[in-house]
């Protein structure tokens, strides 16, 4: 980032571009093209995509794929925590025979 302020390149939308490759590729795979087009002397979001890009066709994988839910969907995605099960027990201790 500090590179491509130096040179004047738009912040904002760099960010943009990066956390939209973040989200499509997945931070060990960003991680791993931020440095190799840093130490290619690039500094801007189209080189990483052009790195990402061309590890991903060297790996055969497919295209990734943007999925865009509605708000109202991402705010119900919560965490689940399981809770313990001994709590059943309960139900069958004392209590009279299935019939």
């Amino acid at each position: 980032m500090i590179r491509a302020a130096e040179r004047g390149s738009n912040i904002g939308a760099i960010t943009n571009a990066m956390l939209k490759l973040l989200d499509l590729y997945g931070a060990q795979e960003l991680q791993a093209a931020v440095e190799e087009a840093l130490h290619a002397g690039a500094s801007h979001s189209r080189s990483v995509r052009d790195v990402l890009e061309r590890r991903r066709v060297a790996r055969g994988a497919p295209p990734p794929v943007e999925t865009s839910l509605p708000e109202h969907v991402r705010r119900k995605d919560t965490t689940v925590r399981p809770h313990r099960l001994d709590s059943y027990d309960q139900l069958t201790l004392g209590g009279k025979d299935d019939e």
